[in-house]
């Protein structure tokens, strides 16, 4: 053969057509003195010749079965070739110039690239994970190792991956090279460019042992970040319980205890993690391109580069990036976030949004919600002062604060920037802004920004001043719209649209006030906040929650008070009550009346209610219920999702509220003494803590405005919900009516119409008007978009690409990969996106760690973390859940929102579409609440949630219904388990599993 092997020093192995991208960089690298094994190639020419006689043509046409079942027999075949003579021969010798004697070797394959350059380790496609890679390979072993690694050419998830990006299944073309192993004690994976925004942030994943542990994700883990502008390193540390080395014999790599004298301390010193970030940014400099390193450290220090190639950024798909990322400079907001590889990104988020749309949104829901930002910031803008042609100018951005990406709703955070930066004295109160919005708080307002700030104070006061006045004036005008509203069943098309516009005009000129109430709730909360950590305690959030109990009952409180109220009358009729504990949660079709027994077997809420309304238990108790009706029946579930029903389209759901507050014996004035009690345990420990008269009463007047703007902003939020309730009704009942027009098949379909398209169906400015054609095409979209994993709390996006949905061919991607489907289908990764793993592409159930380290490094950016101590096995970070049995230690700690500790079974709660008796005196565990869970919360005896802050609805209601909570918990729903007994300290903020031992 012409090309046989292919060694060290020869200019050929530079090559990428004959050696592979993989093969070609380490020879550029060690050329250019970076520390890189010495190996050497058997070139693409020997794998060609060889499977010329072995690999049949693939069948035409094949069906994915057809297409697997030739990479069967062709990888069969290939498997167990034999060199050709001179190549043997050649090989032989080759290795015992490398090995030596008792040398081990490492034998890697990788694909090669096309004529347009696309192959193994590319710059646009990694085809990551599609050839195998055999460690501690003895010199005899090699020549079979070789035709191995052809082999995995072949194997099922590289044809078909390669089926899916549209290229040959037959143009597989393997090189192979022959390492020598170097016997790391440490390895690591390291970007030089943080892999899930592009930012300038080196990213380190390390463990103990061979980076096989690493890459395919069998060891434990240590993670460090590192600002290469600062150099700070942030540490995110795990227990090391296994680490990946060599086995036994021909045993290969083998998992393996790590020592004991290494499980806490982290795998890599600082100096370490700076001299890792150094080789990165050298190797980045070198190749031009933000670079993916795997390297071995090894016992005497010395730092071993075995792979380099480029970070593959998925270009118009959603990536997840860290909570940690710092936010984009108001600078750039306007222009996108910080180019990264594949330009400037754009960053989304929906950490307090998913309390208003949670999971999937319809279009009629997104398009009413894009409406509702639109007019009412504008507003806001407005009455803040931002002068009309600033407003003008960024239009585009009020059009576009809120997007739809893969079906959920997401804020878009540059367009926020650019619109609230023009808000007088925003710097001062942007950091709480961030953390309400989950963005971390790293913004620190310059010298000139607080200056130019502290000049609005003036105009600011005068706005706070009227602000009282005004939300009287907005509550009294919304109270007139709700009660003069009256049955929309008999309204005509037209009349409905008219109503809706006027609404809707009405709403762009007054609901701003809301929303300067939001900002002043900021202005409140960072100047008590400050006052009490600067003359109380240091946990100044802990007193803050139990300082903000006990003030004026707001709306949606109310309409609680108004169920127990119902609940009270029903439990004063014993049958009554009896019927409605013993009711079906769902209604049952098909039985009548005289099918259910009358106390109350097989019995429906819609029957109860029925007969409630009827007077069969008495004029006050149907009194009661219709009043409760009409004033609060917009509060349910999702309440802002159009495609959800509320008591107003279906009254029966009452009932269902109110069963856990009749069989738990609930009233009014217990659960306001337990607010009370709570508030004045607070000012108990105020005085304790702070001696000083002039400063408490500095600290209560602070504390009281924060409670009225708390307040407003509840009442505030219950007009909202009436809102959306009243925008439901008038375009369900415009869904009715296209159904009748023979428009729609049945009125559920205009959920998948947007606003625009109902009204415009009777506007005549349709520019589709087969509007069943869009409804299917949305409805199968959704569909699919239900089998596709959650693409999390924050994304990013390029820039100058269209903003398109992960693709519904692949499977969930794992916690550090990319999934078979490679970049461009859709990539959504967690923890260290981008980084390619061998096997098992599907895996996303590890949890991402959080907290601080135990080297005393900078943690988590935020005020929450795990409580070090536990084993990964024992539910902390890197670790599994935990269940009820208790086998294992778990100490959470979040926010404390509500006083009080108390223990029982967890009762993780995904789906709140169930019945709140299922609730009843066990601790609630979600990700995120909405008004509409305050009938499961009442049933609970405490709650924790993994999202939220101190003002939060989850914090807010847990402190005015008097149960424990602690809000802002990562990871809860996944590291506890349904049924599991814990104990949640809502002073604290700590959530610990009980140990077997420990009573309830």
């Amino acid at each position: 053969m012409a090309d046989m092997l292919i060694r060290a020093g020869d200019d050929r192995l530079t090559d990428a057509m004959l050696t592979g991208h993989k093969f070609a960089r380490q020879e550029r690298l060690r050329r250019a003195g970076f520390r890189v094994p010495r190996f050497f190639c058997v070139p693409v020419a020997v794998f060609d010749e060889v499977a010329r006689d072995l690999v049949s043509p693939p069948p035409p046409l094949a069906h994915e079965g057809d297409l697997v079942a030739w990479a069967a027999d062709a990888a069969a075949a290939l498997s167990t070739a034999a060199l050709p003579a001179d190549v043997a021969a050649e090989l032989s010798e080759a290795v015992r110039d490398l090995a030596g004697e008792g040398g081990l070797l490492a034998v890697r394959a990788c694909v090669v690239a096309d004529a347009d350059g696309n192959g193994e380790d590319g710059a646009t496609d990694a085809f990551a994970g599609m050839t195998e890679s055999y460690l501690y390979v003895r010199p005899q072993d090699v020549a079979r190792r070789v035709a191995q690694c052809w082999a995995s050419g072949f194997s099922p998830g590289s044809i078909m991956y390669r089926a899916r990006r549209g290229l040959p299944p037959d143009s597989v073309r393997v090189a192979v090279g022959v390492q020598l192993m170097v016997p790391g004690a440490r390895s690591f994976v390291a970007f030089s460019r943080d892999p899930r925004t592009g930012e300038a942030s080196c990213v380190i994943a390390a463990a103990h042992g061979i980076g096989e542990g690493v890459v395919q994700e069998t060891a434990d883990v240590d993670h460090f970040f590192v600002d290469t502008a600062s150099g700070e390193i942030r540490a995110e540390l795990v227990v090391k319980q296994v680490m990946t080395t060599r086995g036994d014999g021909d045993e290969g790599p083998v998992r393996r205890p790590v020592p004991p004298e290494y499980a806490q301390a982290p795998v890599l010193a600082d100096d370490e993690v700076r001299a890792v970030t150094r080789l990165a940014g050298d190797v980045e400099s070198f190749f031009g391109l933000p670079q993916d390193l795997e390297g071995t450290i090894t016992p005497d220090g010395e730092i071993h580069l075995v792979q380099a190639r480029p970070v593959v950024f998925s270009p118009p798909t959603p990536t997840a990036i860290p909570r940690t990322a710092t936010p984009v400079t108001p600078e750039v907001a306007a222009a996108g976030p910080e180019a990264g590889s594949g330009g400037p990104r754009v960053r989304w988020t929906n950490h307090n949004l998913t309390e208003s749309f949670p999971g999937l949104s319809g279009a009629l829901t997104y398009s009413q919600a894009r409406v509702f930002y639109r007019v009412i910031f504008r507003d806001l803008y407005r009455r803040m002062g931002v002068p009309d042609r600033g407003l003008r100018a960024r239009e585009h951005h009020l059009n576009r604060m809120v997007g739809l990406v893969d079906g959920r709703v997401y804020y878009r955070v540059d367009a926020w920037l650019a619109l609230h930066g023009q808000i007088p004295g925003f710097p001062l109160v942007r950091r709480w802004w961030e953390r309400s919005m989950g963005l971390g708080e790293n913004f620190r307002p310059s010298r000139v920004q607080v200056a130019r700030a502290l000049l609005t104070v003036p105009a600011l006061t005068a706005r706070l001043i009227r602000l009282p006045g005004q939300v009287r004036d907005f509550l009294r005008w919304w109270d007139r719209v709700v009660d003069h509203t009256t049955d929309m069943d008999a309204w005509s098309p037209e009349r409905l649209i008219s109503f809706y516009r006027r609404l809707w005009a009405e709403v762009g000129r007054r609901w701003g006030v809301t929303l300067v109430n939001t900002f002043f709730l900021l202005v409140w909360t960072t100047l008590t906040s400050a006052a009490l950590r600067r003359w109380v305690t240091e946990d100044e959030q802990r007193l803050l929650g139990g300082l903000l109990m006990g003030g004026r009952e707001n709306r949606s409180l109310l309409g609680v008070r108004s169920a127990i109220a119902l609940a009270e009358l029903v439990s004063a009729h014993p049958a009554l009550a009896d019927r409605i504990r013993a009711c079906d949660h769902q209604p049952t079709p098909g039985r009548d009346r005289s099918q259910r027994d009358r106390g109350g077997q097989g019995d429906t809420p819609e029957a109860i209610w029925a007969d409630i309304i009827a007077g069969r238990y008495g004029r006050r108790v149907a009194a009661a219920a219709t009043t409760h009706l009409h004033r609060y029946g917009d509060r349910a579930l999702h309440d802002l999702k159009l495609e959800e029903p509320s008591p107003r389209q279906r009254p029966a759901m009452i009932i269902t509220m109110i069963k856990p507050m009749v069989h738990g014996g609930l009233t009014v004035a217990g659960s306001r003494a337990r607010e009370l009690a709570s508030r004045a345990e607070a000012e108990g420990e105020l005085r304790e803590r702070c001696p000083s008269t002039a400063r408490r009463l500095v600290i209560r007047a602070l504390a009281t405005g924060l409670r009225w703007s708390v307040k407003t902003r509840e009442d505030t939020r219950y007009c909202r919900s009436q809102l959306f309730g009243l925008s439901r009704q008038v375009l369900w009942r415009l869904g009715d009516h296209l159904t009748a027009a023979g428009r729609l098949d049945r009125r559920e379909d205009v959920l998948d119409l947007t606003v625009e398209e109902v009204l415009g169906a009777y506007d005549g400015t349709l520019v589709d008007a087969d509007l069943r054609a869009l409804v299917h095409a949305r409805r199968d979209e959704r569909h699919r978009a239900t089998h596709r994993p959650d693409p999390g709390s924050e994304l990013s996006t390029l820039l100058n690409h269209p903003v398109t949905n992960p693709s519904p061919h692949h499977p969930a991607p794992s916690a550090t990969s990319t999934p078979p489907d490679g970049p461009g289908h859709g990539t959504v990764t967690h923890s260290l996106p981008g980084r390619p793993r061998a096997e098992h592409p599907g895996n996303d159930n590890a949890p991402v760690p959080h907290g601080p380290t135990s080297s005393g490094r900078s943690g988590e950016g935020g005020p929450l973390e795990p409580v070090r101590g536990g084993s990964p096995d024992g539910g902390t970070p890197g670790g599994g859940s935990v269940s009820g049995g208790g086998a294992a230690s778990l100490d959470l700690r979040g926010l404390p929102s509500s006083r009080g500790v108390v223990r029982g079974e967890a009762r993780v709660v995904l789906d709140p579409s169930i019945s709140p008796e299922s609730c009843r005196d066990r601790i609630i565990v979600a990700k995120e609440t909405d008004p509409g869970w305050l009938f499961l919360m009442m049933a609970a005896r405490g709650m924790v949630v993994e999202r939220g802050t101190l003002l939060s609805h989850t914090a807010i209601t847990g402190r005015l219904l008097g149960i424990p909570t602690v809000v802002s918990v990562p990871n809860a729903t996944t590291l506890i388990q349904d049924g599991a007994r814990i104990e949640v300290d809502g002073a604290e903020g700590t959530v610990r599993v009980l140990s077997p031992e420990e009573p309830l």
